[in-house]
């Protein structure tokens, strides 16, 4: 793998974790941005009340599952592609080298 994608791998897994990192960090998932529902009342939702621990959403690690995928997904496209271009490289290499290509196409560079 080139040093590129190396680096555009580390770059991506840094910047997911610390991003969950810094939501948990930041208390975001204590019951400060959170909104709880009841079931049974009319419309089947209420007022936020902090004190109402019931049936509480994980927002935090929805937002860096998400943001993880976001990246994730083209980085994995990306290595794909790389991984076939660098396959029909040498195949095209082979083919010249076989046909007696190989020289006019060195000094084309």
């Amino acid at each position: 793998m080139s040093s590129f994608l190396k680096t555009l791998c580390v770059v991506v897994l840094v910047s997911g974790l610390g991003a969950g990192v810094a939501l948990a960090a930041s208390g975001a998932g204590t019951g400060s941005g959170t909104v709880a529902a009841k079931a049974g009342s009319g419309d089947g939702y209420e007022d936020f009340n902090p004190a109402n621990k019931q049936e509480q959403v994980n927002a935090p690690l929805f937002v860096t599952i998400a943001y993880s995928l976001i990246w994730l997904v083209p980085l994995v496209y990306l290595i794909g592609l790389w991984r076939r271009q660098a396959r029909l490289t040498a195949e095209v290499a082979a083919m010249r080298r076989d046909l007696g290509l190989a020289d006019e196409a060195t000094k084309k560079r």
